[in-house]
């Protein structure tokens, strides 16, 4: 009994321990600006890209995802490794989205306060 105990204990105590993002992983922060540089390149591409054109959407949305890694001097591997180690701790990868999300929705706000007619 004594020792179930210890064990229900101990497993408790690590449910609630705060996950840690390792040194070679892109931090939270920085992967939250490249998930909205590439949503923004993507959607770019799937609404200015020619209708006709014979570059496949894919193609495109790789060549603005290559520019845009290299602007954050980040490569595909150390980004797709960083992508891997998210998708497998979803409280970390919430707490990126929802950073990530709250930035986009404070930018398009100021944006679009900007843009109000001033009534004089």
């Amino acid at each position: 009994m004594f020792i179930s105990l210890i064990i229900i204990f101990s497993l408790a105590a690590s449910c609630r321990r705060e996950e840690r993002v390792p040194d070679d992983v892109i931090s939270q922060e920085k992967m939250g600006q490249i998930f909205i540089d590439l949503a923004m390149a993507e959607a770019f591409v799937e609404n200015f890209s020619p209708k006709d054109s014979t570059v496949a959407k894919d193609s495109l949305i790789q060549i603005e995802m290559d520019k845009i890694l290299a602007i954050h001097k980040v490569d595909q591997t150390q980004f797709e490794a960083s992508y891997n180690f998210y998708k497998l701790h979803p409280t970390l990868f919430k707490q990126l989205a929802d950073s990530a999300y709250s930035k986009t929705q404070k930018s398009r706000d100021t944006s679009l306060l900007r843009r109000i007619p001033v009534k004089l």
